[in-house]
C-alpha cells in the first residue's frame, strides 16, 4: 500500500482532533461532578438533587466558546453558583453515604455471630476498618488486645458482632 505524506498527515489530524475532544469532553464531566454547573439566564427545568430553581452545565460555556460567543455568564457569579452547587452536592453524597451504610446495617442486622471473609480498607487513630464482599458492606474492626497489627490490604476472618441502622454503624471483630 502506498501512503503519502499527505495521508499520514490527514491521519495524525484525525487523532489529534479526536484525542482533543475526547479530553475536553472529560473535563467537562470531571467539572460537572465537582460543582462547575451554574445558574443559566435563561429559564431551565429546576434541579432537585442540586437544590437550585435554574442550572446548567459547563457545556454552555464550552458551546459558547466554541461558536465565538461571550460567556453567558460572569465570573463571579460563575463562582457563587459553582460553590453553591458544591456545596449541594457534598450535602447530597453525605446523604446517599448514609442511605448505603444504613441499608448495609439492615442487610446484616439478622446475621449477626456470623463469619465472613474481610479485607481492611483503611487503618487510623479513629479506627480500623474492614470490607466483606458478600454482601458488600464495610464496617469497623473492634481490635481485641493481641489481634492489633492490621493493616490496609491485609485480608482476614471477621465475626459480626453489632449493628446499629439508624445511624449505619458495623461492627466486625477479628476471629482466627
Amino acid at each position: 500500500m502506498d501512503r503519502t505524506i499527505r495521508d499520514d498527515s490527514r491521519g495524525l489530524r484525525d487523532i489529534a482532533r479526536r484525542a482533543r475532544t475526547r479530553a475536553i469532553w472529560t473535563s467537562c464531566g470531571r467539572a460537572e461532578r465537582r460543582g462547575a454547573q451554574c445558574a443559566a439566564d435563561a429559564p431551565v427545568p429546576g434541579h432537585f438533587g442540586l437544590a437550585v430553581q435554574d442550572y446548567t452545565h459547563a457545556k454552555r460555556l464550552l458551546k459558547a466558546a466554541l461558536a465565538g460567543e461571550p460567556a453567558p455568564y460572569g465570573p463571579d457569579a460563575l463562582a457563587a453558583l459553582a460553590a453553591h452547587c458544591t456545596t449541594q452536592e457534598d450535602n447530597a453524597a453525605k446523604v446517599e453515604r448514609r442511605v448505603r451504610k444504613s441499608a448495609a446495617a439492615l442487610l446484616l442486622s439478622g446475621r449477626i455471630g456470623q463469619r465472613f471473609a474481610g479485607i481492611v480498607t483503611g487503618a487510623a487513630d479513629k479506627g480500623t476498618w474492614v470490607r466483606i464482599a458478600a454482601p458488600m458492606a464495610e464496617g469497623r474492626l473492634i481490635l481485641i488486645r493481641g489481634y492489633g497489627g492490621v493493616g490496609v490490604g491485609d485480608r482476614l476472618q471477621v465475626m459480626l458482632v453489632h449493628t446499629e441502622v439508624e445511624r449505619g454503624f458495623i461492627d466486625f471483630e477479628r476471629v482466627q
